[in-house]
């Protein structure tokens, strides 16, 4: 990807991340609170989660193992398999 546009993810509080803007549209019952510089932070009755500014990469470029299976180390996956890293 050429034009590197920076996005806020959060963990969903469960099993993966999200992209804040798919939190906010998909799940609006949701506490989320932004701060100025634009990080949001979810709010769970448990729990509270910070969002992580990071850098949409293609796919293709990610690096695969023997099984075909890609590796993630310091890579961001989220809900709707786009691969990101910090921004």
């Amino acid at each position: 990807m050429t034009n590197a546009t920076t996005t806020q993810i959060i963990w969903n509080g469960c099993d993966g991340y999200m992209d804040i803007e798919s939190v906010t549209a998909r799940f609006g019952g949701y506490n989320i609170e932004r701060t100025a510089d634009g990080t949001a932070t979810l709010y769970t009755p448990r729990e509270s989660f910070t969002s992580i500014e990071v850098v949409e990469i293609d796919r293709a470029t990610v690096p695969t193992d023997e099984d075909g299976d890609m590796i993630l180390d310091g890579l961001y996956m989220t809900d709707d398999f786009r691969v990101f890293r910090a921004a």
